[in-house]
């Protein structure tokens, strides 16, 4: 189903998909020098093959909901990195367009403030129609100066949205109004 905010994803397994998310998590994994190599060796220790569990790890930030939210650029790679730690979301790539989105990582609840946080996150307006969506319930998968950020920036966005119709509500009245004086001229001299 395609909303105003996503498009509908035939299949992820689809070659024209990339899981850019996912290669990045698996080449930061990968790295000695990283933070994250070091949390996992120092959570499954020298009992474990490591790039087994690191290839694991990586796998967890592929798509599974057959969603997608468009982004206007594609992030950083620290943005995704961020993205896929901080929410149950991932980036991907439509290789044949070459735009980039979010897709969820879960499901099976409401996770419409993770996506409006990888938005956030990504340092893009969170799309006003996503933003009337979003799950204004604290403590839902969002806590304390996360979820603060998220909704002001869904207000922002609603508010920006609401300016923006307003300002085009009265420019199509002006237009009505102009083109009633002009009907008026013409049949007063016609």
């Amino acid at each position: 189903m395609t909303t105003e905010y996503s498009i509908s994803v035939e299949n992820w397994t689809d070659e024209k998909w990339e899981m850019t998310g996912r290669e990045i998590m698996y080449s930061i994994l990968s790295d000695r020098n990283t933070r994250q190599y070091k949390e996992l060796k120092r959570q499954y220790g020298d009992g474990y093959d490591i790039d087994t569990i690191i290839r694991e790890k990586a796998d967890e930030h592929c798509p599974v909901m057959l969603y997608a939210y468009p982004l206007y650029s594609r992030p950083t790679d620290e943005q995704i990195v961020k993205i896929c730690e901080e929410t149950a979301c991932t980036v991907v790539e439509d290789t044949e367009t070459g735009d980039f989105f979010i897709a969820l990582c879960g499901g099976g609840m409401d996770l419409s403030q993770d996506v409006a946080h990888a938005y956030v996150l990504a340092g893009e307006r969170v799309p006003p129609a996503l933003a009337m969506n979003v799950s204004t319930q604290y403590g839902l998968r969002l806590y304390g100066e996360n979820w603060r950020e998220v909704m002001r920036e869904c207000r922002r966005s609603l508010l920006i949205s609401a300016w923006n119709y307003k300002e085009h509500a009265k420019k199509i009245t002006d237009a009505m109004r102009a083109q009633r004086q002009i009907d008026k001229r013409a049949r007063c001299t016609g």
